[in-house]
């Protein structure tokens, strides 16, 4: 049954979820499984292609563990040691312009009033009732 004030839900749903990650750090160990440090820890996916979501906290704890099975719990510094050459080779596969910048997705044209398609004939006569 939903809060009367959302505010007050949004908090508890918080407190929630932090308590169910505190838990899976816990279940973890609790440091870094490279350097054993214990500041700003984060999970990595061994495959990211086997990544379900980020947000797996929400779920079942079979799925929790089913999805942290696949990761190994690593500082922020070691987590980036780690994602950095993947980031590196995906940002040289982006197009850039002639000065090395990044070039933007081309953006999507706005379909103003008047402008949709059609769903009948053009000709045809809607008969209002």
């Amino acid at each position: 049954m939903p809060y009367k004030n959302p505010a007050v839900q949004l908090a508890y749903q918080r407190e929630w979820m932090a308590e169910r990650r505190r838990k899976a750090l816990d279940s973890r160990g609790n440091a870094c499984q490279r350097c054993r440090s214990r500041d700003r820890l984060e999970f990595h996916h061994r495959n990211p292609e086997e990544k379900v979501s980020h947000r797996i906290f929400s779920r079942r704890w079979e799925s929790i563990h089913a999805e942290l099975a696949k990761c190994d719990l690593l500082c922020s510094t070691c987590h980036l040691d780690f994602t950095r050459p993947m980031l590196r080779a995906k940002a040289l596969g982006q197009p850039r312009d002639e000065f090395g910048n990044f070039v933007k997705a081309p953006p999507v044209p706005r379909i103003g009033p008047g402008s949709a398609p059609s769903h009948g004939m053009p000709d045809e006569e809607v008969a209002v009732a």
